[in-house]
């Protein structure tokens, strides 16, 4: 609307400039510049009529967010409402006879449920009570095992003049340390087994011959000779054996594959501890007879 009124009075200024004078010209040309400034404030109105409708826009959309957030504090609102009703007709419903006091009904609850707790502890202990018992009896078990395969075989009794620990293949030959003799006790000794002589016996007044020897590899010092035996003559007048003062030291074999094999005579296994394998090393230990080993 106002761009045809401006319109009208442009051409209403014109068309008088046609047929003017001088006078008519300059008021023309008054007019064209008052027209020209017009048509700028129009302009401006326009740039501005166009800043305040994105303005506008902008806070129609800001007015619709605030009317979702306050859609949304409303439904919160109508929640809490609901909780609040429903939690002011619990205080006055089913927990006791005035509003507001939480109190409860059912009194029997509190003595089931520590009821409960209490055989849950009992269960557990016991529990773990079996359990112990059970490793108890295990291990028992096992010390009982191990008893009975140490006394399957005992020891014979040893006369405590003829123990004489084995010898070390390690150890250099040489006479034994004052710690490793064995001392003689006082007392009457066991004879040593008679051996049979295939040599036939001489007369009562000959001297009796000794046991035959064992074949060992030559020796550093003269062995030491047992007294011979004399059948028929009881233990107690028998020769006392004479105990050395050295241990018995047996020098190892010439052949150096026989001096890496157990000390028994037919096991094939290399020697572990005191000429022994494994297996002949525990039956020493525990002090029983060597299995394979020809008593001395």
């Amino acid at each position: 609307m106002v761009k045809r009124a401006v319109l009208s009075l442009v051409l209403l200024c014109l068309l008088p400039a046609c047929f003017g004078s001088r006078e008519d010209e300059e008021l023309r040309d008054l007019t064209q510049a008052q027209v020209r400034m017009l048509s700028d404030q129009v302009k401006g109105l326009d740039q501005s009529h166009t800043d305040l409708a994105g303005q506008l826009e902008a806070l129609q959309a800001s007015l619709n967010e605030m009317e979702g957030e306050l859609a949304r504090a409303d439904a919160r609102l109508v929640a809490a409402q609901g909780c609040n009703l429903y939690l002011s007709e619990l205080s006055t419903v089913g927990f006791g006879p005035s509003p507001g006091r939480w109190t409860l009904e059912n009194q029997a609850l509190p003595a089931r449920t520590l009821m409960m707790f209490g055989l849950a502890v009992v269960l557990c202990w016991t529990l773990y009570r079996v359990q112990s018992r059970r490793g108890e009896s295990e291990s028992m078990a096992e010390v009982e095992r191990v008893l009975r395969r140490l006394n399957a075989n005992p020891p014979p009794p040893t006369p405590a003049a003829m123990v004489i620990a084995p010898p070390e293949p390690e150890s250099p030959v040489g006479p034994a340390s004052a710690a490793e003799q064995v001392p003689a006790e006082p007392g009457p000794v066991e004879p040593p087994p008679v051996m049979s002589d295939p040599t036939p016996k001489s007369g009562p007044g000959s001297e009796p011959a000794a046991p035959p020897m064992k074949k060992t590899a030559p020796e550093a010092g003269p062995a030491p000779v047992a007294p011979a035996v004399v059948k028929g003559q009881p233990a107690a007048d028998q020769p006392a054996k004479r105990v050395s003062g050295r241990r018995e030291v047996k020098h190892k074999p010439v052949n150096r594959s026989q001096a890496k094999k157990c000390k028994v005579p037919g096991c094939p296994n290399k020697h572990r501890s005191k000429g022994y394998c494994n297996k002949h090393y525990q039956q020493w230990r525990r002090g029983g007879l060597v299995e394979g080993e020809s008593e001395e």
